[in-house]
């Protein structure tokens, strides 16, 4: 979610993923990664608990946090942003999204590194790739933290690229759309349920996306900066008092 919370226990929906290409199961890597923001020292949450919606998924959760990492033998690299503006300059009429997967296809690289998936580049290059951007504010929106296979976080960030090449990107445009189902793009709202606990998550990676855009793009076009801050904070809150009503409430099965 990339919030900084202080919780005690994180319990996996799944334990496998999508990785782009197919579903397979989570990585040891992964698996710790993500049970391991559960506890932090000096908090009320010294102990960290980490469990799984499902019972069937328990085995495997236990399994894969008993692994030995692997040694870490390889980088992934992407393509540097001059390599990219040369060939963009010198070749207009091919887009970002081509340019990425020419890259990947053809830069040769030392042993020591490996390409990296350029997928969500490439996604997301494609989804603005009709927004008359400027080169370098082109490759801030490729590079944002957006999940290419959302398509509420496509949504946002598209009209965030229009509102670019207006001079003013507002993340308040959003909140009175809706989405294909008719519910509200930005759900703003105290949690009831686990659904609008991941739609109130889903706001704040949108808010946070459009923080860090503006931290790239200037003020002068991101021109709701404060606001969105305080109200990424403000969902943070709320997220954090859900967290604690599902803690105390003792619904869960702990690992």
């Amino acid at each position: 979610m990339g919030l900084n919370l202080n919780i005690g226990r994180v319990i996996f929906s799944a334990m496998d993923k999508y990785d782009g290409e197919k579903v397979r199961a989570l990585t040891t890597s992964e698996t710790l990664q993500i049970g391991g923001r559960a506890g932090r020292f000096g908090t009320e949450f010294s102990e960290g608990y980490v469990s799984c919606m499902r019972a069937s998924d328990l085995k495997q959760l236990r399994k894969t946090w008993k692994r030995s990492l692997r040694p870490v033998l390889k980088a992934g690299v992407l393509p540097h942003p001059e390599a990219i503006r040369s060939v963009a300059t010198a070749r207009p009429d091919v887009g970002l999204g081509q340019i990425f997967s020419f890259f990947k296809a053809h830069a040769d690289i030392d042993k020591l590194y490996f390409h990296s998936d350029v997928a969500g580049l490439v996604a997301i290059a494609n989804l603005i790739e009709n927004i008359p951007l400027q080169w370098e504010d082109r490759l801030s929106f490729c590079l944002a933290p957006v999940r290419h296979d959302c398509p509420i976080q496509q949504t946002a960030l598209t009209s965030f690229a229009i509102g670019t090449t207006h001079g003013q990107a507002r993340f308040t445009d959003l909140i009175q759309d809706e989405d294909d189902n008719g519910k509200p793009l930005l759900f703003l709202g105290t949690p009831g349920t686990p659904d609008q606990l991941k739609s109130l998550e889903l706001s704040h990676a949108i808010l946070d996306s459009y923080l860090w855009l503006g931290q790239r793009l200037g003020q002068e076009v991101f021109i709701e900066i404060e606001q969105c801050a305080a109200l990424r904070l403000d969902i943070a809150d709320k997220i954090q008092v859900k967290t604690n009503i599902s803690r105390d409430s003792n619904i869960y099965m702990f690992y």
